[in-house]
């Protein structure tokens, strides 16, 4: 990238107010001044299921306290500005607290899913050197003191606290918060991304690369002051962020966790209040739509509309929202890196055509709904030539540039130079063409690498392998992603055995999780054994026919 290009690109972003002054605690402080009886934050109801303690709701009045209360506790824990605290928290009232104290302190957050285990910590870990790490005792029943015990012998450096009923543990005494509170440009989270690449990567916001993107979701939503938003995605990547964290903060309304994910519990949470906006995976939405028990609890009568991404939706359950429940389901596409296109009805009115399309942000010429679409640059570009396309029809891949781009990997200058190209636009990695009348829109059309995308999280097949290369019954194995009517794809692990006796996909399972120490999402959950993989002339293997395998 030109650096004389980019401090010009960031000049115009101030000079047009898409960069602002605002941080997400002088947002929060203005909410809590205007309104500081108003419920701000609830628990989901089954918070002690999970190993959580007793659900709490907070006013914006207690909210401010308690986050106050927390920065002054890491500031005793000798957390200052820049310093990195790493977090492993379920999806409850804590990682927002944790988030409005960073935000006061000038510290910064680094969440990761709860679903990691020493595999994937190691890799943030090492990458973050975080000051300290906050965890819950147990989640799900898994034992996080546990692992994280025999973390911090690899890790001397890193402080372990827990966290239980709304405390950090044993601080050591509370610190003095600075006079005055961070600036825009501070630093905030770091939040991680398996891409598509096999270590996961960091990805630094400050407070005006999040805070430029807080109108996407209300205005697409049609969200009002004081809404009520329920969120079920973890708060730990861009989806909890743009889709609930920044709508919470731009409307000073009320933010509902869901732990993800239980359908009862989130029907309940539908059926028990006036929702105006909530979001769910594709995989989940199938799931209401087929099970006419949980379909009958739900209350979608407030909703002025639901959202998905993170994988291809079904037109069939886009027009099944509309034709059931009177709700229109936006479309979301968006990567931690920052690139983002918003699908809802006032674009693209065809529910059918908004599962696969988008409106074509930054093109000349058009004009939309979001307000966050005058500040995306997008360009569509062929891979193997490295040109524009302008015609429908053809394939490319779909770049980025924008105030709310990321401009760099986290002490990663190799990853952040192929993240980039000639002229300052993110590769998203995504195949898209132009489509629609006039060239409207963007479809997706696939992946320009072999990401699986299961029930909306990432997985990184290069990852599994050179893992599951290690297992002693495994001569040669390559992952690929397989369709599931439920979770959009599964992973399946196709393999050549080193004998007669093959492994078996339970033998992969405990060798992943047991030995390996890898989050079970990330387990293949279908096993093909084969004489050799299909490679071409090149010695490279073939991995559509994999698929064509796997899919049998």
């Amino acid at each position: 990238m030109d650096a004389v290009g980019t401090r010009a690109r960031e000049a115009e972003y101030v000079r047009r107010g898409w960069w602002r002054e605002d941080t997400l605690w002088s947002c929060f402080a203005r909410n809590a001044a205007a309104t500081p009886s108003r419920m701000a934050l609830c628990d989901p109801p089954n918070r002690a299921a999970f190993g959580a303690g007793e659900p709490r709701s907070l006013d914006y009045a207690a909210l401010r306290v308690e986050a106050e209360a927390t920065a002054r506790r890491l500031a005793g824990m000798g957390i200052g500005r820049g310093d990195v605290v790493l977090a492993q928290l379920p999806n409850v009232v804590e990682p927002i607290v944790l988030l409005l104290a960073a935000a006061r302190l000038g510290c910064v957050v680094s969440p990761v899913s709860t679903q990691f285990r020493a595999h994937e910590l190691r890799q943030a870990l090492g990458r973050a050197r975080p000051k300290l790490a906050v965890t819950f005792a147990s989640i799900d029943g898994f034992d996080h003191a546990r692992m994280w015990r025999d973390l911090a012998r690899e890790f001397p450096a890193t402080r372990i606290a827990t966290w239980e009923a709304g405390e950090l543990g044993d601080t050591g005494g509370d610190g003095s918060l600075p006079a005055e509170t961070p600036d825009a440009a501070t630093p905030l989270t770091l939040c991680w991304t398996s891409g598509t690449e096999g270590a996961i990567k960091g990805v630094v916001r400050d407070h005006r690369r999040w805070l430029c993107l807080d109108d996407a979701v209300t205005d697409i939503a049609g969200l009002a002051p004081g809404s009520t938003l329920l969120n079920p995605f973890p708060v730990a990547n861009m989806a909890a962020y743009v889709g609930f964290v920044l709508p919470w903060l731009a409307t000073g309304g009320t933010l509902a966790m869901h732990h993800p994910y239980d359908l009862r519990v989130f029907a309940m949470q539908l059926a028990a209040g006036d929702v105006d906006f909530t979001a769910a995976p594709p995989a989940l939405l199938n799931l209401i739509l087929r099970r006419q028990e949980v379909a009958q609890q739900l209350n979608l009568r407030s909703l002025r509309a639901i959202g998905s991404g993170g994988g291809p939706l079904d037109p069939a359950t886009m027009q099944g929202f509309k034709d059931r429940f009177g709700v229109d389901v936006l479309n979301l596409y968006g990567s931690t890196e920052g690139g983002s296109l918003i699908a809802g009805p006032g674009d693209v009115p065809d529910p059918m055509t908004r599962a696969t399309c988008f409106p074509r942000w930054g093109a000349a010429g058009l004009r939309w709904h979001s307000r966050l679409s005058e500040r995306v640059d997008t360009r569509l570009v062929d891979p193997s030539t490295g040109l524009d396309i302008e015609a429908s029809g053809c394939v490319g891949e779909l770049r980025f540039r924008g105030p709310g781009v990321f401009d760099g990997y986290f002490a990663d200058p190799e990853a952040t130079a192929r993240a980039f190209d000639e002229r300052g636009f993110y590769r998203s990695g995504d195949l898209f063409e132009i489509a629609g009348e006039g060239g409207r829109f963007y479809r997706f059309a696939g992946r320009l690498k072999s990401i699986v995308v299961r029930g909306g999280t990432n997985i990184v097949p290069e990852e599994i392998e050179a893992l599951l290369a290690d297992h002693p019954g495994i001569a040669e194995v390559a992952v690929v992603g397989y369709p599931d009517d439920v979770m959009g794809e599964k992973v399946a692990a196709v393999i050549v055995a080193k004998s007669d006796a093959s492994p078996t996909l339970d033998d992969l399972g405990v060798f992943l999780v047991e030995t390996r120490n890898v989050a079970r999402y990330k387990v293949p959950e279908k096993l093909v054994v084969v004489a050799r993989l299909p490679r071409n002339a090149m010695g490279k293997v073939l991995r559509d026919e994999l698929k064509r395998l796997a899919s049998r």
